[in-house]
């Protein structure tokens, strides 16, 4: 497969059944890399941003692009075909396993700002005491950076100042670290993809939550569009108390642990 060096109309349409931030992204030249069997005449593409690999077109070249994954043990296949499943497997060593994930969107009749607030400000309740939230500046930015569980907050960034210029987030600090946060994943013209996660050890605090809510008031501020990507129905919970509604389900392939 060769890198796209224009993507043209028909590389495009290639993508027409995905409705995903993050192909926009890429196609705006914003964030990600487009590959394809021919750039004249192209059957198959693929997309590769961050954790994530789309698959356009015609199934084929599963060799080639298992070359992709070889150092994505996170890696997320979204398949515009169910037919790419059993060649890629083949290809990964039988190692995939299919999963099922949710877009979340809001609401049509937007957000509500006042409980957003309201649930953002539980950071100052008793029960969370010792607990501060913050945007991430260059120190949390850094710290993310060398984190297991909070790489994906920034990693999508060249560096701060990429990161400062196009991208913003809100962390939860305890004891000096970031223990929780919200971020910026991907961007594009119109919207952001949401990156949310706790380290273990302060999971089930509802620290998500709030660094979630001072996130999509800061899209609203910016009138950008905040896109979330569900891995589980927990996720889709979250997303639901914030005002986000399920915009579709679909397949992806991800490594067996």
């Amino acid at each position: 497969m060769q890198k796209a060096n224009f993507i043209s109309q028909r590389l495009k349409r290639l993508f027409d059944c995905f409705d995903d931030s993050m192909i926009q992204s890429c196609f705006e030249g914003v964030y990600g890399e487009l590959w394809c069997d021919d750039e004249q005449k192209p059957g198959t593409a693929v997309i590769v941003s961050g954790d994530f690999l789309y698959l356009a077109g015609k199934p084929g070249n599963a060799g080639e692009i298992a070359v992709f994954l070889q150092d994505k043990p996170n890696a997320v296949i979204v398949p515009g075909r169910d037919e790419w499943f059993g060649m890629l497997d083949a290809a990964c060593g039988h190692r995939l396993i299919k999963v099922q994930r949710y877009h979340m969107r809001a609401a049509k009749g937007g957000f509500d700002t006042k409980s957003l607030a309201d649930l953002a400000d539980k950071i100052n309740c008793p029960q969370l005491e010792g607990y501060t939230l913050c945007g991430v500046g260059e120190s949390e930015y850094r710290e993310c950076l060398g984190s297991d569980w909070a790489y994906s907050f920034v990693s999508n960034f060249l560096d701060y100042e990429q990161f400062r210029r196009h991208g913003f987030g809100f962390v939860v600090k305890h004891g000096g670290r970031v223990v929780s946060g919200t971020s910026t994943y991907c961007y594009y013209s119109k919207g952001v993809e949401v990156e949310v996660s706790t380290s273990p050890e302060h999971r089930s605090k509802g620290l998500a939550g709030i660094t979630a809510a001072r996130f999509i008031l800061e899209c609203i501020h910016r009138q950008l569009a905040p896109n979330w990507d569900a891995r589980n129905m927990a996720s889709v919970s979250i997303a639901k108390k914030l005002g986000f509604e399920l915009h579709d389900t679909y397949t992806a392939y991800e490594f067996k642990e």
